[in-house]
């Protein structure tokens, strides 16, 4: 969906097909067939959910549909979106929560509540934080001192005697987590932090965890760089990666990218080396392969480091639609999985492939070709700029306005718009 820009602002991206859109300090909500669906009205919307949003006009907060018909009135002084069936509401300084028709389901009773999460809401009456069911039963008792994250996969965390732990749902300690920083879990593991000073004194390396350094004076003190170390913990509070990495990535395909000595790998979700930490450059997985740099030489490697092909490159593109963008001799071209060139390098820039197509620059003209090479658009154009196609159309630019194109080269919409946004759809690629 291209959403021309007759807006100051758009607010992310489409949920529930709507996308919240500001025009002259005013929001309201474009839907997917690229209609304004809520008028630009509002001082302040909140994203759709459950097929309501929360909107605000002056000091008062309501809920509409997605007609921009007001459903629920309130009014009130802050409200969230729907989830998990219920939204958070407050009016003066106590909050509560409302069902999707209105209907105060949990009373104005907490002096700060956050979204349901896995069933649970984490509330605060007093000074502590506790957890609430659906129901406003209070299934954890109100006795911690921050909470950090509602619940996933069935933990939270939260501070108890000054430290991260990690409770259950019935408010137990699972187990405590003595580091700087501390998240959620995400397929069983959760990263973890520890703040580790390196330092070299008098030609002596060392690491110290924890702690500051003072330096003492007439000492040879040539590196002083406070940084923190990447991990993962299990279930059991284990850690299974440990915190020994200067960056880490999520996990993709069952690998996490980490940096460790200025060099890049993958790990397993056993901590194990399945790529070595032996790239300059190294990308996560894209359609199970990775971009990879050793010196000034590009390649692609597969889950197991074994290249696509033995040739290098001056430069790569990430790997997509089982086709990678290659420079050879100062031209682009393509590779597909089989590690053959399957596009001659002919092309002074490429983009990556997205579905069937990919946009290229050929001879100083923005175009697109399909995965033969073929031309899909005329090869010599007046394109200024071009984006990727979605749902068949790409933005372009012509004369230094934006409009979009089709894929047979129809011009869909007029190039006039000085700048345009791009967004996805429902069941876009």
């Amino acid at each position: 969906m291209i959403v021309p820009v007759e807006f100051d602002d758009i607010g992310g991206g489409f949920q529930e097909g709507m996308v919240p859109v500001k025009a002259k300090n005013k929001w309201g909500f474009y839907n997917s067939r690229g209609e304004v669906a809520v008028p630009v009205e509002f001082d302040d919307v909140q994203i759709f959910r459950d097929g309501l949003a929360a909107v605000r006009k002056s000091k008062v907060w309501q809920y509409c549909d997605q007609s921009g018909k007001v459903v629920i009135e309130g009014p009130f002084d802050e409200a969230s979106s729907f989830y998990g069936g219920l939204a958070r509401v407050r009016k003066g300084k106590q909050w509560g929560f409302i069902d999707r028709q209105g209907n105060i389901v949990i009373p104005f009773q907490y002096k700060d509540a956050w979204n349901f999460s896995e069933g649970l809401a984490a509330v605060k009456t007093k000074n502590k934080w506790g957890f609430i069911d659906t129901t406003g039963k209070t299934v954890i008792e109100e006795k911690f001192d921050l909470n950090r994250f509602n619940f996933t996969e069935g933990f939270a965390i939260a501070i108890v005697g000054g430290k991260f732990t990690y409770i259950d749902r019935q408010g137990a300690v699972a187990f405590k987590a003595p580091y700087e920083e501390v998240f959620p879990f995400e397929d069983g593991l959760a990263e973890i932090r520890v703040k580790v000073s390196s330092f070299s004194w008098g030609g002596v390396l060392g690491n110290v965890v924890s702690a500051t350094l003072i330096p003492l004076p007439d000492e040879d003190r040539n590196l002083v760089d406070n940084k923190m170390k990447r991990g993962f913990i299990d279930k059991t509070g284990t850690q299974v990666i440990p915190t020994k990495y200067d960056s880490v990535s999520t996990f993709h395909d069952g690998l996490c990218l980490v940096k460790v000595k200025g060099k890049y790998g993958h790990v397993n979700r056993r901590g194990e080396f399945v790529i070595p930490a032996e790239y300059q450059e190294l990308s996560a997985l894209s359609d199970g392969v990775a971009m990879a740099r050793k010196d000034d030489a590009w390649g692609y490697i597969d889950k197991t480091n074994h290249p696509l092909t033995s040739q290098s490159f001056k430069a790569v593109k990430e790997f997509k639609s089982g086709m990678g963008g290659v420079k050879i001799n100062n031209k682009w071209g393509f590779v597909d999985r089989a590690g053959r060139v399957a596009i001659p390098a002919q092309f002074d820039e490429v983009n990556s492939f997205v579905g069937d197509f990919a946009v290229v620059k050929y001879n100083g003209s923005w175009t697109a070709i399909d995965k033969t090479g073929k031309f899909i658009l005329p090869e010599k154009t007046n394109y200024q700029e071009l984006t990727w196609f979605y749902d068949g159309l790409a933005a372009v630019k012509v004369k230094g306005k934006w409009g979009a194109v089709d894929t047979a080269g129809h011009m869909v919409i007029a190039p006039q718009y000085d700048e345009m946004s791009y967004f996805f759809s429902a069941g876009v690629r």
